[in-house]
């Protein structure tokens, strides 16, 4: 069986804070916890790596298209 984790866990697994990996649950892309025999909310090692990719950039930085509308942009205004 693998070894479960309980929120504060999961969440410094994932660069998250506990707040937040409670209140994500159940929306889009993060599935419900489960939960322990006492009630708290618990993870596997496939749950974290499951809302690692949910929480991954789509597309990496270097990737992204330029939007324009920077500073640097020839014929910007003022």
């Amino acid at each position: 069986m693998s070894k479960l984790l309980i929120v504060n866990e999961a969440a410094r697994e994932l660069g998250v804070s506990e707040a937040w990996l409670r209140r994500a649950e159940g929306r889009v892309g993060i599935p419900k916890a489960r939960r322990n025999i006492n009630g708290w909310r618990v993870y596997t090692v496939e749950d974290i790596a499951a809302l690692r990719t949910v929480l991954s950039p789509k597309v990496p930085e270097e990737g992204r298209p330029d939007m324009g509308g920077g500073q640097d942009d020839e014929g910007a205004r003022p």
